[in-house]
């Protein structure tokens, strides 16, 4: 899976060039040096009115499984305040023609700390798959989008589909 994007972007397709930012970063991984964030090079000033995304065809096992959760890192920093969702990054789970089935998780501004250039501490989420996807060819879908004033930069890291047996 290379969720932790220690391979450069093996595995994912990032699918507006130079959308999605991959690298050492300003802000400290999690676990190996590389993260993703959405926004400008340098993750300094980040980029308004901007729409990106990256995805990975992955496999869910189905035969003796007993769970399956979406495991993720996250840190948000914004110019944008945190009353209003003006900017906002959602993780989707898709079939592999990239249709939409369900969402996995959503975040904006509002989950953000103010300030940019600022780093927020990382974040640890989790989120059930259902049983219905289970054994299906899917996508995993992360997707980035501000609105034309005051950035968010969105940052991911550590990335994993944990299958309980």
């Amino acid at each position: 899976m290379n969720g932790d994007f220690s391979q450069g972007w093996t595995y994912w397709y990032n699918n507006i060039a130079g959308g999605a930012q991959l690298g050492i970063g300003t802000c400290g991984a999690p676990s190996s040096p590389y993260y993703v964030w959405f926004g400008d090079a340098a993750e300094q000033t980040g980029v308004d009115n901007m729409s990106y995304d990256i995805y990975q065809d992955i496999f869910i096992p189905y035969s003796n499984v007993s769970d399956v959760t979406l495991t993720y890192k996250t840190s948000i920093n914004t110019l944008d305040g945190t009353t209003y969702d003006y900017d906002h990054f959602s993780l989707d789970l898709e079939d592999q023609a990239g249709n939409y089935l369900t969402d996995l998780g959503y975040f904006s501004n509002m989950n953000a700390d103010n300030g940019i250039p600022g780093c927020q501490t990382w974040n640890g989420w989790g989120q059930p798959i259902s049983s219905q996807y289970w054994g299906s060819n899917l996508r995993l879908h992360l997707k980035s989008y501000t609105d034309p004033s005051n950035p968010t930069i969105f940052r991911i890291d550590d990335v994993a589909i944990n299958v309980k047996l």
